[in-house]
């Protein structure tokens, strides 16, 4: 296990985090903050899994570049198919404070795009610190 494998989903961790914190307005204590932030560190801790045990090793360097799309495809499929259903609504039985999400935002488009973002800014910041 290589230390990108750990330092690119706690980058993604954070990123989730904030976003969801600063620019979603969900307060920290919000079951949807925490399982958008848990739905990206998992897919990214598998992205860099297949990407850097699987592809590297067989491809190269090169095969880095499949880690972002990894990353969005997992999660846009998770968002396109998991949250869009009924877990919306059971998450916000349980909300506390803070705007509950809006289901525009729960599309494999979305999920893809916040995935491939989130994990192209990792990868860049793991490759550029030769990790």
């Amino acid at each position: 296990m290589s230390m990108n494998m750990l330092v690119q989903p706690a980058l993604v961790g954070v990123m989730a985090a904030l976003k969801g914190i600063l620019y979603d307005d969900y307060f920290p204590e919000s079951p949807h903050l925490w399982v958008d932030v848990g739905l990206h560190v998992v897919a990214e801790l598998i992205a860099s899994g297949i990407t850097m045990e699987l592809l590297v090793p067989e491809v190269g360097d090169m095969a880095r570049i499949a880690d972002p799309l990894i990353h969005g495809g997992i999660s846009g499929l998770v968002k396109g198919y998991y949250l869009d259903r009924d877990s919306i609504s059971s998450l916000a039985l349980v909300e506390v404070r803070g705007r509950l999400p809006q289901p525009k935002y729960y599309s494999f488009e979305v999920g893809f795009l916040q995935g491939a973002g989130y994990g192209s800014v990792a990868s860049g910041v793991a490759y550029g610190a030769g990790l």
